[in-house]
């Protein structure tokens, strides 16, 4: 009975492994990158007046044609620098045998492709420093214009309900209301004796 088992399950994973695409399990690639896109004529119109001389190698994060470095998407649409003379012979050497090149030419390579390289991404930048410069300019902005509404506007004429007089009978009103009995201004108040309890609240 167990050998039979066995036998039907080896049959039926024999038959679901050969319903397997070979390109799923392959190690290679489901298809040749090419180096550069091939872009219609009408393309090329609407692109290359505002890249200019620089090819166009993918999709990139925003799909469109615009270099970006970016850490989580690190394959621009299009290669950092143009084709001028020296980069379109260092790609024709490219082609050849890179022990050829030496370790400045393939940092020139690496370069006319992309702009930053990990390391100088992750680099900090300073912009704290930005942040925190503003933060303080503001704050010392509204520390002055504070200080400016205190000495010129309020000090001339204060509003009726800022004044001393006003919270007095303010407080009265609130006291002959009996507003704020449990734990408020009232439970502060004696209604027998007609008076504060202790010291004066207000």
């Amino acid at each position: 009975m167990k050998a039979t088992m066995s036998f039907h399950i080896l049959k039926s994973s024999a038959r679901a492994a050969n319903k397997v695409p070979l390109r799923s399990v392959s190690t290679t690639s489901v298809c040749k990158q090419q180096e550069v896109v091939t872009l219609s004529q009408a393309q090329k119109d609407k692109f290359y007046p505002k890249i200019g001389n620089r090819d166009i190698v993918g999709s990139g994060y925003s799909v469109r044609p615009c270099y970006e470095d970016r850490t989580d998407y690190p394959f621009p649409a299009l290669k950092w620098k143009a084709n001028t003379p020296d980069v379109v012979a260092l790609k024709d050497k490219e082609l050849g045998e890179w022990k050829n090149l030496t370790m400045e030419e393939r940092k020139d390579l690496y370069r006319a492709s992309f702009c930053q390289t990990f390391s100088e991404m992750n680099a900090p930048t300073g912009e704290w420093k930005q942040i925190f410069s503003a933060t303080l300019l503001v704050c010392t902005a509204s520390a002055l214009w504070m200080w400016w509404c205190e000495h010129f506007i309020f000090a001339k004429q204060l509003p009726e309900s800022m004044t001393p007089e006003y919270k007095k009978k303010v407080i009265e009103r609130m006291i002959k209301q009996g507003q704020q009995q449990m734990t408020g201004i009232s439970a502060q108040y004696d209604f027998e004796e007609k008076k504060w309890k202790g010291n004066k609240w207000w």
